[in-house]
Parts: C-alpha cells; sequence; structure tokens
C-alpha cells in the first residue's frame, strides 16, 4: 500500500499525528477498562489489546518525530532545552499537582523511581541520548548502542525497583527505530515497510494469543508444567517479556499503521481523517488531563457497563481538548503547563 505521507505544517507529519491519535485514544480506552474492571481488567481482551503496543507506538512516534529535525538542529543546545520546556516543566508540575491531590508526598519517587506520567520522563531521556549521541558524530551510532547497553546494566541491577530504567531498556529501541525509518532519504525505508505492513496486520491477532499483561507467575508456571522443568522463571520470565515488547509490540504498530494507511486511501475519509490527525496534534493534553478527569468520571456510572465505557471514553477525550482551547488565550500558562 502506497500512500503519500501528507505534511500538515513544516513541522508535522499527518501519518505520524493520526498515530498518535489512536496512541492516545488507546491509552485512554485502557484506562477506562481499569475503571469499570479494577478486579479483572487484565483479563479482558480490549484491555489487552490497548496495551499490548499502545506506549510503543507512543514511543516509536516520539523518534519518528525527530527525524524531521536536521543534524544541526539536533545538535544544538536550543533543541534540547525546547525539549526539555516540553517534556519535563509540564512532568514536574503535573507530578507534584498529582501526587498533592493523592496526598503523596514521596516526590522523589514519583518523579524519578515510579512515575506518574513516566512517557514523559522517558521520551525526554531519548531524546537526551540523541542529543549526546549526535555531538559524537561518526560514532553517534556506537554511542546510541553504548547508552542502551548502560540502561541494561543498570537494569539488570535494579529490576523493577526503577521504571525509569525498565522502561528505557524495554522502548528506547521503538524510539531509535522511529527516528531511523522516518529519517531515511526521500522516506525510503518508510515506502519500503509500507509494502510490508500487511504482515503485521496478518501476524498480530495470532501473537495475541499468547500475549499476557503482568500475569508472569501464570505463564511461568504453565511453561514449567508443559516442559517439566521446576526452575528456570527468570529465564522465562524474561522470554515472555521479550515477546510482549519485541514481537507482540512492533506487530500491533504494523498492524494500526496498515489499517490507516488503507483508510488513508478512501477519498471520503479524508476528511475523518483529517480530524483524527487534528486530534494527535493535542496528545500532550489528553495525556496529562486524562487523568484529572477520572476523578470524577470513571466506573460503571450508568448501571451498563458498555454504555458506561464509551461515555467515559468520550468524555476523558473532549474535557482536555476543551482545555487546550480555552488556553489559546492564555498562551504562557499553556507553554508553561503543557510545553505547547
Amino acid at each position: 500500500m502506497q500512500t503519500q505521507l501528507k505534511k500538515v505544517s513544516p513541522q508535522r507529519n499527518q501519518t505520524l499525528d493520526i498515530l498518535k491519535a489512536v496512541a492516545i485514544f488507546l491509552v485512554v480506552v485502557g484506562h477506562v477498562m481499569v475503571s469499570l474492571y479494577p478486579e479483572n481488567y487484565n483479563e479482558k481482551l480490549i484491555f489487552k489489546i490497548c496495551y499490548s503496543f499502545h506506549m510503543a507506538l507512543f514511543i516509536f512516534i516520539g523518534g519518528g518525530v525527530t527525524a524531521f529535525k536536521t543534524d544541526n538542529d539536533i545538535m544544538q543546545v536550543k533543541w534540547i532545552f525546547n525539549c526539555f520546556k516540553r517534556l519535563m516543566i509540564p512532568y514536574f508540575i503535573w507530578t507534584i499537582i498529582y501526587c498533592l491531590i493523592a496526598q503523596r508526598f514521596d516526590f522523589f519517587n514519583a518523579l524519578f523511581i515510579e512515575p506518574v506520567l513516566w512517557y514523559l520522563i522517558n521520551l525526554f531521556i531519548c531524546d537526551l541520548i540523541l542529543f549526546i549521541s549526535f555531538h559524537t558524530k561518526k560514532m553517534k551510532y556506537l554511542t546510541l548502542i553504548g547508552f542502551y547497553i548502560l540502561f541494561f546494566v543498570l537494569y539488570s541491577v535494579f529490576r523493577d525497583d526503577n521504571s525509569v530504567i525498565k522502561n528505557i531498556v524495554l522502548f528506547f529501541p521503538f524510539y531509535l527505530a522511529g527516528h531511523m525509518i522516518f529519517r531515511s532519504k526521500d522516506m525510503k525505508w518508510v515506502s519500503y515497510l509500507k509494502k510490508y505492513l500487511w504482515i503485521g496486520a496478518l501476524l498480530y491477532p495470532v501473537s495475541m494469543i499468547f500475549f499476557t499483561y503482568k500475569q508472569y507467575d501464570f505463564v511461568i508456571a504453565k511453561v514449567q508444567s508443559m516442559l517439566g522443568l521446576n526452575s528456570c522463571e527468570d529465564l522465562i520470565h524474561i522470554a515472555a517479556l521479550f515477546y510482549n515488547r519485541y514481537v507482540v509490540a512492533p506487530l500491533g504498530i504494523m498492524f494500526i499503521w496498515f489499517i490507516f494507511d488503507v483508510l488513508l486511501q478512501i477519498n471520503f475519509l479524508k476528511k475523518p481523517m483529517e480530524k483524527i490527525s487534528y486530534m494527535g496534534q493535542y496528545t500532550m493534553f489528553i495525556y496529562v488531563l486524562e487523568s484529572a478527569v477520572s476523578y470524577f468520571a470513571s466506573g460503571n456510572f450508568m448501571n451498563n457497563i458498555l454504555l458506561s465505557g464509551v461515555v467515559l471514553v468520550v468524555i476523558r477525550m473532549i474535557c482536555p481538548l476543551l482545555v487546550a482551547h480555552a488556553l489559546l488565550y492564555f498562551p504562557k500558562v499553556r507553554v508553561i503547563l503543557f510545553g505547547q
């Protein structure tokens, strides 16, 4: 399937904006599922689909966005400073706000160990690694690999005690993949990859048969029973984690990309696609504010799971968009709180 990657503005790409909108929609649906099924949400198929690739997709897009910057742009201190303003200032502000609302006063832990808004700090670290690596010029790819090895070693020491380190290990390959694929000359890699997206579309549903979300004890017991093993818990855990992140997630990205690549070719859907692309430009607002909206919009409040779920998703998507438009009249506040 071949479609032109339409530029919305010099700094935006329609395909990436559409994928961002899909990713944030999956985030919201996943959170709503937790609200509706607090006891067994991770057993629900919709939740599993959302969590099988949504954050990998987000990080992949984050890397893809950097591809439209020149080498000189990325090497500028101004670029990494702007990344800090766009990601970390809202991150610090909203983390503290959410901690105060929850009466949680372990701020250091909430910021750097078990982050409330982990995507923002992890994306900034990925940007920082890219910034440093570009300053090594011909050694930049070795530098990138070196950083990844460093975080992998740190992860082997801290394991699940530090989510920031863990998420860099799990998601940095997606960031780098997005950067390299969209940075290729004349979008050569994008065009090449799009020829084979259909394979991901076919294999992703099959891969979901074996996907699990944080149910590793069950997986370990099942594999041990099948193979007659009494040990190897760590090895099975790592294998299951690897499968979820580096088999299911890439196939999920290919699956959703294929679907929207097809939809973009249908003339009467171009306007709806533009609307979806527009929503993708406001993912920061939705990501940050959706948790706040959840304080008054959660649970099966209509005594109908399906209807409650649909209404909750709409409320949690629309309210942040209303805030975004209201803040058009207060640009400085908007930049401080949401980085744009």
